[in-house]
């Protein structure tokens, strides 16, 4: 089995070592080895470490330095980007993964833990919708508003906003017409919720 390295490049020192822990609990990455990393080395710091997974700050790393690890096909890092406010689409597709600074230990855990377990070049990692985004889909296709979502599920409209954007991004869906489809075909929802949320 390959040994299992977790670079993290967190300016907050509260987010840094509340993600130490929840990686210091998971059986995936009880042997890896942990790094920290600034946001401004990260490039030279992936092609130097190479480590299985990294965790960085969105706000922190350029849409530059990440076209450039993705462009380099001998970089096989998963990157995992943390937010904690809206972020362009053209950067949330340069991450392997998003997570929000609202999201659940339990879904950030296991997020980590899917980039650990996955093979090198297995790409059905990339773009991957988290926990929180397919509950988002699911209010969406039930006709909710952003404001309803985010009451639903206990995170704000910006939140809500953020993660809709992720998730066009990482589908290329731009219609709730077409989420409908993809959360009926992906099983997120069945055909007579649908139709109760219509009638």
């Amino acid at each position: 089995m390959k040994h299992l390295t977790i670079a993290i490049a967190l300016e907050s020192a509260m987010l840094k070592t509340g993600i130490r822990y929840m990686i210091s609990t998971m059986k995936d990455a009880a042997s890896a080895t942990i790094t920290d990393i600034t946001a401004t080395d990260l490039e030279e710091a992936i092609r130097t470490l190479k480590p299985t997974v990294a965790i960085v700050d969105t706000e922190s790393v350029t849409t530059d330095t990440l076209g450039g690890l993705r462009s380099d096909k001998s970089v096989s890092t998963r990157i995992i980007g943390v937010y904690h406010s809206a972020m362009p689409a053209r950067k949330v597709k340069l991450f392997d993964y998003t997570i929000s600074i609202y999201d659940s230990a339990e879904t950030i855990k296991k997020l980590i833990s899917r980039c650990l377990t996955a093979k090198d070049g297995d790409k059905s990692t990339h773009n991957a919708l988290t926990a929180r985004e397919k509950e988002i889909i699911v209010g969406v296709v039930k006709g909710l508003s952003n404001k309803e979502i985010a009451s639903a599920i206990n995170v704000s409209v910006n939140t809500v906003m953020t993660h809709r954007r992720n998730i066009t991004s990482k589908l290329h869906i731009h219609s709730p017409a077409g989420l409908t489809i993809y959360a009926l075909v992906s099983k997120l929802v069945t055909i007579d919720e649908v139709k109760s949320s219509i009638e």
